[in-house]
């Protein structure tokens, strides 16, 4: 996907479709108190490598922020059906996919105060591969 500045890629509330990776280019993702747990309105600019709504791939996740590009960029777009498609075929990759999927969800649903952070479309508490995988 290639959008040019300006471009929304979701807005807060939306059903999510599709998780997103910056290849180039750069997002911008706010929040505001009206859409998600934040006291007041915080964007964060994004590049290079950084992943927006991954829990799209996981789980059925309603956005609770807004991205737009702040400057033409290349955008990684996928949805959870195209990735179900490519492990479909290996029932070992299909495996290790859908026990990570799990145990992605169940953070999502114990991420909240005093214990982390809400979950939002940039993180989700402790799922980076390694705390998943050891934790």
């Amino acid at each position: 996907q290639f959008p040019t500045e300006g471009d929304e890629l979701f807005c807060a509330g939306a059903s999510a479709e599709f998780a997103f990776c910056v290849v180039s280019g750069g997002v911008t993702y706010t929040q505001e108190p009206q859409s998600s747990p934040v006291l007041e309105t915080t964007s964060t600019n994004l590049r290079g490598h950084a992943w927006l709504a991954e829990s799209a791939l996981w789980s059925e996740w309603i956005h609770v922020g807004t991205a737009f590009s702040y400057r033409p960029c290349e955008l990684l777009r996928i949805s959870s059906s195209d990735l179900r498609g490519c492990c479909d075929s290996n029932i070992v990759v299909r495996e290790l996919v859908s026990d990570y999927a799990s145990l992605f969800c169940r953070r999502i649903v114990e991420s909240r105060p005093p214990d982390s952070g809400w979950p939002s479309d940039l993180d989700v508490p402790a799922t980076e591969c390694a705390e998943l995988v050891h934790g």
